[in-house]
């Protein structure tokens, strides 16, 4: 990854995580309350897309609209589950209920084409996966380190390449 791209992904997180600990108070640390996850996932997705797309362009590497929001629905995931960290949570039973929340309690926009319903689903599909292999191979140890290095090495992979890889640790029990 170049210097300013990997400086730029850095000083992204470091805003992630300020805008998530603002919404979610360290005193009362409800993630899940209306309002607070919205806020926070919204922020997450958008910021994920710009800079999804900026590296690739760094790169000159094509993504595809798919690939886009799959990572942007791992990246929502990934900045919850880190902010719980941040806040010295111990997360257990609670990410269980962070991925129900974000990929099982879905709704589509009503003026979505059939194209667009179905590559969000697809995308959903593919992240929810991935989280649950995630939860059983780092949350429930509390491996930040080991999820911080899989969360990285994921992103980089591109294209066909990525997609198949979430959809693999999808299916890994």
């Amino acid at each position: 990854m170049p210097p300013r791209a990997a400086a730029a992904l850095a000083l992204l997180q470091e805003r992630i995580e300020a805008v998530a600990a603002a919404l979610l108070p360290r005193r009362r640390w409800r993630p899940f309350a209306r309002g607070r996850i919205e806020g926070v996932t919204s922020a997450a997705e958008g910021i994920s897309h710009f800079v999804y797309l900026a590296t690739r362009a760094g790169q000159d590497r094509p993504v595809s609209l798919l690939e886009l929001e799959a990572q942007a629905e791992v990246d929502k995931f990934a900045v919850l589950v880190l902010s719980a960290w941040r806040a010295g949570r111990r997360l257990g039973r609670a990410s269980a209920a962070l991925r129900r929340r974000l990929f099982e309690r879905v709704r589509y926009h009503a003026h979505l084409s059939e194209a667009e319903v179905a590559r969000y689903r697809t995308a959903n599909r593919l992240a929810a996966g991935y989280a649950r292999w995630l939860e059983r191979r780092f949350l429930v140890r509390a491996d930040r380190e080991g999820l911080l290095a899989e969360l990285r090495a994921s992103y980089r992979r591109g294209g066909a390449e990525k997609l198949g890889y979430l959809g693999s640790r999808g299916w890994a029990g």
